[in-house]
């Protein structure tokens, strides 16, 4: 029932129908509507409830048939029990996507899964595509489209997030937005009945607006599928990195998948070796998981294994050191100095700058660290600054330990609005770059391989 078409339709429709609008405000099905108009979406936009006749000034229809308009997109806010009839009416209409908000189905249980069987039917009967149920919606901000019901409007941006879990994804909006962090897709899966993960993932491979891909899942279903689709991102001459974070790595946890968006999870150590076969980077907690992904969409890929840490306190460095080390990086010795390279207590900006511009011109350095604690004399916003001018020409990735907090606040808020990926602590920002690293190594090795099969 997934085709390009279809995924068109999802990603850039010129009409939609809001089944399920309310005279309550702050329902699902108005928020919805609310959300789409405030957007600022171009099209045509339709209110559908048969029991109101006007809505936000506008005829309010009691049914899609009775709209008179070819419709791209319908997003279905409606009770469970009332979703199949309002998919044959949105099937007659020969609306090609419906998104079905509504929850009660598969992670309900028996009685739910039925259901959900009884709709997949009716849509393979009309041809529907279907994204959902139990799902948040879709957003495109590059589009300015905003179908679902999150309460934060993201900022255009080239991270694609696609999520079983929608109220993650709410969560990850509210999280990256206010650091100018932004989107280009945001995709809640739900209980995937049609679209899945790998039919996202495909239309993804060849969207101009999308530089990395992050996504949630609690179950796969076609293994060999998704190894495909990884292994050809990353082969891509501007290739995509995709970042997993796998719900139900635990017994527990993956009988509470089940419950959720009634899935099967699977084995959890089986989904790492798939996750490596795919050249995707499997994140172990959501931390990683956003840092990662703000870092990959901050920097380029690195060209080798090696890493220059960067600092004014010795302490910090180590623990990024050892770090780095325990995840296969290396942390060689430059330029006649140790490594980590360290400029003391009172290192001030243009120390700091000198001395990137050493590493940046240093062939075997491959990426750089950079730490910088509150001391007595550091400039915060000088210090910041002197970051943020060497990323504007650098061709190398760079994340900043930038440690403390309330003395800290006006440098991080300068490095934010830089694009350079930042953590309050050392470990956190060593695990984002040996994650680009990982990722460098997995794909020269596919690279390699597939040339000595050819």
């Amino acid at each position: 029932m997934t085709n390009t078409a279809a995924l068109n339709a999802l990603f850039g429709p010129q009409s939609i129908a809001v089944v399920g609008v309310s005279r309550d405000a702050v329902s699902v099905g108005s928020t919805i509507y609310a959300n789409i108009i405030e957007n600022g979406f171009k099209g045509s936009v339709f209110p559908v409830n048969p029991f109101i006749q006007e809505f936000h000034q506008k005829v309010c229809y009691p049914s899609v048939l009775a709209i008179p308009q070819t419709i791209d997109l319908a997003v279905v806010v409606v009770p469970a029990s009332v979703v199949p009839s309002v998919l044959e009416e949105i099937g007659k209409k020969e609306i090609p996507l419906a998104i079905i908000i509504s929850s009660g189905f598969s992670e309900i249980g028996a009685e739910g899964l039925n259901r959900e069987i009884h709709i997949r039917t009716v849509a393979k009967k009309y041809k529907i595509a279907l994204l959902g149920p139990n799902c948040l919606g879709v957003i495109h901000p590059h589009e300015k489209i905003n179908a679902s019901f999150a309460r934060t409007q993201p900022i255009p941006g080239s991270i694609a997030f696609i999520s079983q879990s929608g109220a993650l994804g709410a969560a990850l909006l509210d999280i990256i937005t206010p650091k100018g962090i932004g989107l280009s897709h945001f995709i809640s899966l739900g209980n995937k009945a049609d679209i899945n993960e790998l039919n996202i993932l495909e239309y993804l491979s060849s969207d101009q607006t999308t530089s990395v891909i992050g996504l949630y899942v609690e179950q796969l279903r076609d293994a060999k599928e998704l190894i495909a689709v990884g292994k050809k991102m990353a082969t891509n001459p501007n290739p995509k990195p995709i970042v997993i974070l796998k719900g139900g790595r635990t017994k527990e946890g993956t009988e509470a998948v089940h419950s959720h968006t009634g899935s099967l999870a699977g084995i959890p150590e089986a989904y790492s070796a798939l996750f490596d076969q795919a050249c995707m980077m499997q994140a172990y907690s959501t931390q990683e998981f956003i840092n990662t992904l703000v870092c990959f969409s901050q920097n380029p890929i690195p060209s080798g294994n090696s890493c220059a840490v960067l600092t004014n306190a010795g302490g910090p460095a180590i623990l990024a050191t050892d770090t780095l080390i325990s995840s296969g990086v290396i942390v060689p010795s430059i330029l006649g100095n140790h490594n980590p390279i360290d400029l003391l207590g009172d290192a001030q900006a243009k120390e700091y700058q000198e001395m990137l511009s050493k590493l940046e011109s240093e062939e075997s350095v491959h990426s750089i660290l950079g730490i910088v604690t509150p001391q007595a004399v550091t400039k915060i916003a000088d210090t910041a600054n002197a970051f943020c001018i060497h990323k504007k020409t650098s061709k190398k990735p760079l994340a900043v330990s930038w440690m403390g907090d309330q003395i800290m606040k006006e440098g991080k808020e300068i490095l934010d609005m830089g694009h350079i990926p930042v953590s309050k602590y050392p470990e956190q920002t060593a695990v984002m770059l040996s994650n680009l690293h990982k990722y460098a190594s997995m794909r020269n090795q596919i690279s390699k391989t597939q040339s000595e099969i050819t």
